[in-house]
């Protein structure tokens, strides 16, 4: 049984930030100085709260038509301030509409 593709990922992206932390990033091996156009950043390690607004990681979920579940801003800046996710994005389930049309009254829920 093969691993399930986010392990693929997690364990490449542990390698690759190992790799170039030692020195050994393959794809710059060859330079000797910072090419003509580009400036070298040095980052320290920290353990600050920091943000990728609009970007990077997302924190996800989903609700269903038929239990519908209001999302409340004090929710998601208890979420942002507790882990730093800025995007949320939620998949609406609309189970209650496979032979129906979808309802003003439910559009204007999830607006």
């Amino acid at each position: 049984m093969s691993p399930c593709p986010g392990v693929i990922l997690i364990f490449i992206l542990l390698q690759t930030g190992h790799r170039a932390v030692d020195g050994a990033c393959s794809s710059c091996s060859g330079l000797a100085s910072v090419p003509t156009g580009y400036k070298e950043l040095t980052y320290s390690e920290s353990n600050d709260h920091i943000e990728n607004p609009n970007r990077g990681f997302v924190m996800q979920d989903s609700g269903r038509a038929s239990n519908y579940e209001e999302i409340y801003i004090e929710d998601l800046d208890k979420f942002r301030n507790d882990s730093g996710l800025t995007l949320h994005w939620r998949q609406y389930i609309l189970d209650d509409f496979v032979t129906s049309d979808i309802t003003d009254d439910y559009l204007d829920k999830i607006r």
